[in-house]
C-alpha cells in the first residue's frame, strides 16, 4: 500500500491555495499514477510481488492470533515437563541396568563355583 500511495504523498509537497488549478491537476494525476502502480502490482498476481508479501507478512505478524501463540506455549511447556519426565526415567533405568549387570556377574561367579564344585565332587 506504501508503494501505490507513494504519488499521492508526493503531492502533498506541492500544494499551494493560491493556484486551485494547479492542485486539482497534480491530485488527478497522483490518482492516476496511483492505479497505474496498481495495474502493475495486479499484473504480477500479488503472489509474485514482494511488495505484497513484505506488507502481508508485517501484517500477519502483527495480527496474529494470540490464541494460538498461548496454545503453542502450552504446548511447549507440556513438552518440556514429558522431556525432563522421560529423562528421570531413562537415568533410573540405567541405574537399574547397572545393578542387573552387577547382580548377572555375581550369579556367573557362583555358578562358576558351583560348577568347579560339582567337577571336584564327581572326580572323587
Amino acid at each position: 500500500m506504501e508503494y501505490v500511495s507513494k504519488p499521492r504523498t508526493v503531492v502533498y509537497n506541492s500544494f499551494r491555495v493560491s493556484n486551485h488549478w494547479a492542485v486539482s491537476k497534480t491530485v488527478a494525476y497522483a490518482y492516476l499514477r496511483s492505479l497505474d502502480l496498481m495495474v502493475e502490482i495486479e499484473k504480477l498476481e500479488f503472489r509474485n510481488s514482494p511488495i505484497i508479501t513484505a506488507e502481508l507478512s508485517k501484517f500477519l505478524a502483527l495480527n496474529s492470533n494470540f490464541e494460538s501463540v498461548e496454545t503453542l506455549q502450552k504446548e511447549v511447556k507440556s513438552m518440556n515437563e514429558g522431556i525432563s519426565k522421560a529423562v528421570k526415567e531413562a537415568n533410573s533405568a540405567v541405574k537399574s541396568a547397572g545393578t542387573v549387570g552387577n547382580t548377572v556377574d555375581k550369579l556367573q561367579k557362583e555358578a562358576s563355583a558351583l560348577s568347579k564344585r560339582v567337577k571336584t565332587l564327581e572326580q572323587k
